[in-house]
């Protein structure tokens, strides 16, 4: 997985939110869920064609933050041209946090993250890494698998992976979608706990 860029405001994806956008990609689960996999791709390859430093992290909140609008009733008539939109948004949010302007081409743009409160940091990984041990240990081992690698090499891994389980890349890919919801309700309800949510 890519690091994480600097966060500005997060937007957990529900399964109502996940389930809605599902649907507006198609009525068959099955290619919605390719659809799914071939959007969320192309974000990145976007991404990267932008030198954003954190493609994957930013697809995924793209996603996240555009399925909201969908479950919030935005009507949407081109999802892809509507998400790279979207994409490009988090984009922004993100370089004026780390207090730069973004110039397409330009590597330097996304420099390394802002100093941030530590004490934050470590509060976040040590919620993960509970929250993962939460999970059962064969969801534990699915999650990790699937986000381990970049690019090409994360897609063939994926797909060996699927072929290993005898599932389709679709099925794995709403399966471990379902299994990072829940690890992402975990984790945020941990830093309320210890009042780092914000």
């Amino acid at each position: 997985m890519d690091k994480s860029p600097p966060r500005k405001k997060d937007y957990t994806l529900t399964q109502e939110a996940f389930d809605a956008l599902l649907q507006a990609l198609d009525a068959d689960p099955a290619r919605a869920a390719e659809s799914y996999e071939v959007l969320r791709q192309g974000l990145i390859r976007n991404l990267r064609r932008w030198s954003c430093q954190w493609p994957e992290s930013i697809a995924d909140k793209a996603i996240d933050r555009g399925a909201q609008k969908i479950i919030q009733g935005e009507k949407i008539n081109n999802i892809p041209a509507f998400f790279r939109r979207v994409a490009y948004l988090v984009w922004l949010d993100v370089a004026r946090e780390s207090k730069e302007q973004p110039l397409i081409g330009d590597e330097s743009q996304f420099p390394d993250p802002p100093a941030e409160d530590h004490t934050e940091r470590e509060r976040r990984i040590a919620c993960m890494e509970h929250c993962l041990w939460e999970l059962r240990p064969e969801s534990r081992a699915l999650v990790i698998e699937y986000y381990q690698g970049q690019g090409r090499t994360q897609a063939e891994a994926r797909k060996i992976m699927a072929a290993r389980l005898k599932t389709t890349l679709c099925n794995l890919t709403l399966r471990v979608h379902r299994i990072r919801v829940n690890l992402e309700e975990c984790v945020t309800k941990c830093l309320e706990r210890e009042g780092y949510a914000k």
